[in-house]
């Protein structure tokens, strides 16, 4: 799962919620599948086996992917504590020291 999430094993193991495992889990196929496929492409048009038109687009995809303009504007919608609690994601408030 590192190869995605980039996450260190220990922290997996330690301070991981299992919820959010599980989540992470259920996507890697998902995750994998959309990676094979973007290999696929990353040959295809290194190797010149599409048609210029097809490596075009792909390229001006890659392109517009790679914008990074619109970096820090944001529709993220954060959950709130009870949301993550019916996941089965259990939230701790810190120890004061």
């Amino acid at each position: 799962m590192t190869a995605f999430y980039h996450v260190d094993p220990e922290a997996w193991l330690f301070r991981v919620p299992i919820g959010v495992i599980r989540a992470y889990v259920g996507m890697l196929p998902k995750l994998r599948a959309r990676d094979s496929l973007l290999e696929v492409q990353r040959l295809g048009v290194g190797t010149g086996s599409f048609k210029k038109d097809d490596q075009k687009s792909i390229q001006r995809d890659w392109r517009e992917a790679a914008d990074l303009r619109s970096a820090g504007k944001s529709n993220r919608v954060v959950a709130t504590p009870e949301q993550l609690g019916s996941m089965g994601i259990a939230m701790r408030r810190p120890k004061k020291t």
